[in-house]
């Protein structure tokens, strides 16, 4: 799919995300909620968010937007993330500054910032899709798999963090036609269910911006 980038601001809500593969798996996320008023736009890593906060400012129809959102992993510490974020957007001239994630504050456009997998839950996007495969006999299958592999190489440096990273592509590489390592590739092919509970707070909060 297309990429977009801060040089034309095509639609009323903005969404920065970490990466373009993160943009490809919202693309069919919002495809699935039929949802048709976000521009997708990958930061290329979270160090990246001022510059192209900055960028999208500089725009002549920036204050022709609706929404400014700002999507990122918590990782291992979902309130440092939080902080880091708004700092930035300090820095980038934003002014209204939301007091707390899922929070929208100010105006044209309204800023707010979606933590994944959720609020409060150190973790990534990967993350949440790996709990969509809760009950699925694949996901026992990959967890013994990664905890096999884990004890027979004690000197791996495998990050709790990336923990479902690896999971999860493990997942990847057998419930797609073609075994692949994309989340966007994945939710192309349908690998997981977006309209399993676990995406029920992403799509209330987006579908909000879109009728709002």
């Amino acid at each position: 799919m297309p990429r977009n980038h801060t040089d034309r601001l095509k639609k009323k809500n903005i969404v920065l995300l970490e990466g373009h593969d993160d943009c490809d798996f919202f693309h069919y996320y919002f495809r699935f909620l039929n949802l048709k008023s976000f521009q997708l736009i990958g930061c290329e890593g979270k160090d990246s968010l001022k510059n192209h906060v900055t960028a999208i400012k500089a725009q002549s129809n920036y204050s022709d937007l609706s929404n400014l959102i700002v999507v990122q992993d918590n990782d291992s510490d979902p309130t440092r993330r939080f902080i880091e974020i708004c700092n930035n957007l300090k820095k980038a001239g934003i002014g209204s500054i939301p007091t707390a994630p899922y929070r929208i504050a100010g105006s044209n456009p309204a800023i707010s910032i979606v933590l994944l997998p959720n609020e409060n839950i150190p973790g990534d996007i990967e993350k949440l899709i790996l709990e969509t495969f809760e009950g699925n006999p694949v996901k026992k299958c990959s967890k013994e798999f990664i905890s096999c592999f884990l004890s027979n190489n004690p000197h791996c440096t495998l990050k709790d963090t990336k923990l479902s990273k690896a999971e999860l592509q493990a997942i990847m590489s057998v419930v797609t036609e073609e075994p692949c390592r994309d989340i966007g590739i994945a939710a192309q092919h349908n690998a997981w269910s977006f309209d399993h509970i676990k995406f029920h707070h992403l799509k209330v909060f987006f579908t909000q911006l879109e009728n709002s």
